[in-house]
C-alpha cells in the first residue's frame, strides 16, 4: 500500500502529466484512470487493467481497445465501446458475427482491405511494408502480415490480432518501446527487449531480481527504473540505495 501523502503526490504529478504514469511502478486505480481519462495511449502503462480503468480509457477514444491486454477484458467491454462508437468493431481482435451487424447498423463504416479493395494475401503482406498503420483494417491477418507492419513500424503491433513469438521479436527488434504493446510479456520478450537496450527495464510491467541486477550490472542508470519490491537480495539492495544517494552523472 502506498503512503498517503506519496499517493497524493503521484496523483498530482499524473494530473499535470500523464506521462509520468510509465515510471511509476506502485500504481493503483486512480492514478490510472487519471492518465487514460487525459490520454488514452498511458493504458499500455497501465500494470493492472481492470475494467473501469479501461472503460475509462475508452471513453476517451475507442481506440484505446486495441491496447487492452486481456481477451477477457475486450469481449466484455466490446459491445459497450460499440454502443459508444460502432467504429469500435475495427479494434475488437475477434468480432462476433452479431457485433459486425450492429456496428454495420448503427453507421459503422466497416473496413477489411481483402472486400474493400480486392487485394489478395500477397499483395496485403507488401502494403504492410510501406502502410503499416493500416493492419487495423484486415479482419483476415498473416503472421508475414504482421511481421512486416511491426517491422516497419513497431506501433502497429497494438493492431495484430495474435501476437505470436515472431511478430514480438520483430517489433522489438524494430524498438524496445513496442514491449508495452506486448499482451503478454513473456520471459523470451522481455530477454529480448533487455538484451538489446537494458532501458527496456522501464517497460517490463513485473520484474524479477535477476533482470534488475542484470540491468544495474549493464548501467547504473537502470536504477531509476527499478522496482524496489522485487529486490531482496542485501548487497544488491545496498548497492542500489548507494547510488540513489550519490546519483551518477
Amino acid at each position: 500500500m502506498l503512503n498517503k501523502n506519496i499517493e497524493q503526490i503521484l496523483i498530482k504529478s499524473v494530473r499535470n502529466n500523464p506521462g509520468k504514469l510509465r515510471d511509476i511502478r506502485q500504481q493503483n486505480e486512480a492514478m490510472c484512470k487519471i492518465a487514460v481519462s487525459q490520454n488514452w495511449r498511458m493504458l499500455q502503462h497501465v500494470h493492472n487493467q481492470t475494467k473501469e480503468i479501461c472503460l475509462t480509457a475508452l471513453r476517451n477514444n475507442i481506440r484505446a481497445l486495441s491496447l487492452i491486454h486481456s481477451q477477457g477484458t475486450m469481449d466484455a467491454l466490446s459491445w459497450k465501446a460499440i454502443e459508444l462508437d460502432p467504429e469500435a468493431i475495427i479494434y475488437i481482435r475477434q468480432p462476433t458475427y452479431t457485433q459486425f451487424n450492429h456496428a454495420t447498423l448503427r453507421g459503422g463504416i466497416v473496413y477489411c482491405h481483402q472486400k474493400k479493395t480486392n487485394l489478395n494475401t500477397d499483395s496485403l503482406e507488401k502494403l504492410m511494408l510501406t502502410e503499416p498503420m493500416r493492419l487495423r483494417f484486415v479482419i483476415e491477418q498473416t503472421e508475414r502480415m504482421c511481421v512486416n507492419a511491426v517491422h516497419t513500424n513497431y506501433k502497429a503491433l497494438m493492431y495484430v490480432q495474435k501476437q505470436t513469438p515472431c511478430v514480438i521479436m520483430a517489433a522489438i527488434d524494430n524498438s524496445i518501446r513496442a514491449l508495452p504493446l506486448v499482451r503478454n510479456q513473456t520471459e523470451n520478450a522481455i530477454a529480448h527487449a533487455l538484451a538489446k537496450d537494458w532501458r527496456a527495464l522501464r517497460y517490463v510491467r513485473h520484474q524479477t531480481e535477476a533482470m534488475v541486477h542484470s540491468c544495474v550490472s549493464r548501467d547504473i542508470n537502470a536504477i531509476k527504473f527499478v522496482d524496489m519490491r522485487v529486490v531482496k537480495n542485501t548487497d544488491l539492495l545496498k548497492f542500489i540505495k548507494s547510488a540513489i544517494v550519490t546519483p551518477p552523472l
